[in-house]
């Protein structure tokens, strides 16, 4: 009977997995994948007055504690703002996306518009109602449907750059 013993060195791949999991390179990997929904978010967005597409930006940033590597934000940029001249007004208003995106994608209920208006809150009964309603928007979820079309390819995305990463950290001779 022959007998035979075989050692594998891991040293190397247990290295690798410790680099990859490196902020810097995660975090590559999350601003290759949420740029790629930012993209679909702007092709998605409504187009009443243009100001809601031109906002549409990401902010990603690596975790600071715990198992959170990387993570980023895509949403309307709270500095963009666009003068826009509405339906039956002469004078132009600043419109400013992040102020109101989420009430685009989300909707709103009918309410009260008068000056005065008390809309109700918990524990509290609603007010003398002044003025009109106001009929209230339909939700128009571009985002929740930009990430559904996307997500895929975003994640592929992400994987590709941290791939590229983890190559260039290992030919500088990070592993």
């Amino acid at each position: 009977m022959i007998g035979a013993t075989t050692t594998t060195d891991v040293a190397g791949m247990v290295a690798l997995v410790k680099l990859s999991r490196q902020r810097d390179i995660t975090l590559k990997g999350v601003k290759a994948g949420v740029k790629v929904l930012e993209r679909a978010a702007k092709a998605g967005a409504p187009k009443a007055s243009g100001a809601l597409r031109v906002a549409q930006g990401n902010k990603a940033k690596k975790g600071r504690s715990g198992g959170t590597t990387s993570y980023a934000v895509q949403g309307a940029k709270t500095k963009t703002e666009k003068m826009v001249t509405r339906k039956g007004r002469r004078t132009p208003t600043r419109a400013v996306p992040a102020f109101y995106d989420h009430l685009v994608n989300l909707g709103t209920k009918p309410h009260a518009v008068g000056k005065g208006s008390a809309l109700g809150r918990k524990g509290k009964p609603a007010g003398a109602q002044v003025g009109g309603l106001h009929p209230g928007t339909a939700a128009q979820p571009f985002r929740r449907r930009a990430w559904a079309a996307v997500k895929d390819q975003a994640g592929g995305a992400a994987l590709k750059a941290m791939a590229a990463a983890v190559q260039s950290a290992i030919a500088k001779g990070g592993a």
